[in-house]
Order: C-alpha cells, then sequence, then structure tokens
C-alpha cells in the first residue's frame, strides 16, 4: 500500500515540474476556430482527458460481455455435467435389464459371488 501512495507522489512530482518548465511554451490549436496561444501542458491534459473519456463506455461495455460470457460457460459446464449423469445413470439401468446378477449387486459396484455348481 505504501509503495502505491510513494508512486503516486512522485507521478504528481513529475506532472507538476513538467507544467512548471512548459508554463512559457504556448501552441496554436485549430478546432473550427483558432485558438491562439494554449499552454503546451494545457494542450496535453486536455487531449488526455478526451481520450480518457473516449474509453470509458468501451471499458465498461467489455466487462458486462465477460460477466454474461462467464455465466453462460458456468450453465453449459453445468449441463455437459448433468447429460453425462443421466446418460450414465441411462447405461447403468440398461445393464441392470440385460444381466440379473448386475441387479442383485451392492452399491460399491461389485458382483455378487455365484456359488459354484
Amino acid at each position: 500500500m505504501p509503495i502505491k501512495l510513494i508512486l503516486t507522489l512522485a507521478l504528481v512530482v513529475l506532472v507538476t515540474v513538467f507544467t512548471g518548465f512548459n508554463l512559457d511554451n504556448k501552441c496554436n490549436i485549430w478546432l473550427f476556430h483558432t485558438f491562439e496561444q494554449i499552454p503546451v501542458s494545457v494542450t496535453i491534459l486536455i487531449s488526455l482527458l478526451i481520450g480518457v473519456l473516449i474509453t470509458l463506455p468501451f471499458t465498461f461495455g467489455k466487462r458486462v460481455k465477460d460477466v454474461e460470457k462467464k455465466e453462460r460457460r458456468r450453465a453449459e459446464k453445468i449441463a455437459r455435467k448433468e447429460k453425462a449423469a443421466q446418460k450414465k445413470q441411462g447405461a447403468v439401468a440398461e445393464k441392470k435389464q440385460k444381466d440379473p446378477a448386475c441387479a442383485k449387486s451392492d452399491s460399491s459396484g461389485e458382483t455378487p459371488a455365484t456359488p459354484s455348481v
């Protein structure tokens, strides 16, 4: 936790130093109108904020899709397990109908010993 705080403070110091050194640097910006003598640091910060605002909807939209995909996969996995269990039960029932010795078997799956004749 303290490392994140230290890194955040270092980043704030770097941004402050960058801004301080570039206060004298100015540029013209054309956006359907020419804005003259805008500081470079302000231009960079505005560009960053516009990029963040454009990126946010895509980020949140992806999370919703990921959650839906995870739920769909989980439901498919449960359905496959249930189908496999039903198939196994059907095979056991069919085997019991064909072989009466299997019907007498205990729950461990072992067949009872048959007496020798």
